[in-house]
C-alpha cells in the first residue's frame, strides 16, 4: 500500500524530462532553460547527491531523467511542493 504524500508524486513517476522536473522544482522561474540551469547547479552542489547520480549515468546533458535518477532526487531533497515550502519559508526569514 503507498500513502499519497505529495501532489507532484504522479509527475516523478518513469522517466521524465529534466526540464520539466527541474521546472517543478524552481516553479518561480519562468523559463524551463533557466530552471534546468538552477536545477543542475542544485544537484552540482549537493555533492553527496551528486555523486551518487553520476554513478548511476546521469549527465546534465541527459534530456531524461530515470527513475533510478528521479528516486534518488526526491529521497535528498524531497517532493517538489515540501521544496517550494522550504524556499518560501528561508525568503520570509531572510527578509525578517
Amino acid at each position: 500500500m503507498t500513502i499519497f504524500i505529495s501532489k507532484f508524486e504522479h509527475k516523478l513517476t518513469g522517466c521524465q524530462r529534466l526540464t520539466d522536473v527541474a521546472s517543478l522544482y524552481f516553479r518561480n522561474v519562468v523559463k524551463k532553460r533557466v530552471s534546468k540551469q538552477l536545477f543542475i547547479e542544485q544537484i552540482n552542489r549537493d555533492t553527496e547527491l551528486h555523486s551518487r547520480l553520476l554513478a548511476q549515468g546521469f549527465s546534465p546533458d541527459n534530456q531524461y531523467l530515470m527513475p533510478n535518477h528521479l528516486s534518488m532526487i526526491v529521497e535528498r531533497w524531497g517532493f517538489p511542493d515540501a521544496v517550494s515550502k522550504w524556499q518560501t519559508q528561508k525568503t520570509i526569514t531572510k527578509d525578517m
